[in-house]
């Protein structure tokens, strides 16, 4: 196949820490793939303790979000993902990505959360939270996805699911 990314893996924690940011965006492997990833794992702890945030907040496993054409293919995440502090804006979590960009269509086949995804934190915003997909507003199709991860969420989650916390 085309793949923009193949047989990679990362097992580094990020942690972004701190106060008054507009956008706040974390990702396992990639930022925002347009193209297919193939074989890409992520073990390390993403984590976000902000305090004031104005806007949004968004942590995936694999990537922050999914772009136009974009697909997966055995790709996994066993990391952690957290949210810790104070929001006034939107956060997303997933296992896999934050969310969906806009109206693009997005396969996942063979992806497998096992990294349990905490909101410790809270938002006077919207809060979404999935094991393999925070939020979408596009199409997506998952074949032999699994999501094994804990979702614990605290304070004011509005959407959290197994597999997509909203559509």
């Amino acid at each position: 196949g085309n793949y923009a990314h193949t047989n990679f893996t990362n097992s580094g924690n990020i942690t972004f820490t701190g106060n008054s940011y507009k956008n706040v965006f974390i990702a396992g492997a990639a930022y925002a793939p347009t193209k297919a990833l193939k074989n890409i794992h992520n073990s390390g702890t993403l984590k976000a303790n902000v305090n004031g945030l104005s806007c949004t907040l968004q942590i995936g496993g694999i990537c922050r979000v999914t772009g136009a054409a974009a697909s997966f293919e055995n790709c996994s995440n066993s990391g952690d993902i957290i949210f810790e502090g104070t929001s006034k804006g939107t956060v997303n979590l997933g296992g896999l990505a934050a969310a969906m960009d806009g109206a693009f269509t997005t396969v996942g086949t063979g992806f497998t959360n096992s990294g349990t995804i905490k909101v410790l934190g809270s938002t006077t915003k919207s809060a979404s939270v999935g094991g393999i997909l925070g939020h979408t507003g596009g199409t997506i199709t998952f074949k032999n996805c699994t999501n094994n991860g804990n979702l614990t969420c605290k304070k004011n989650a509005q959407y959290v699911g197994g597999v997509t916390g909203s559509w």
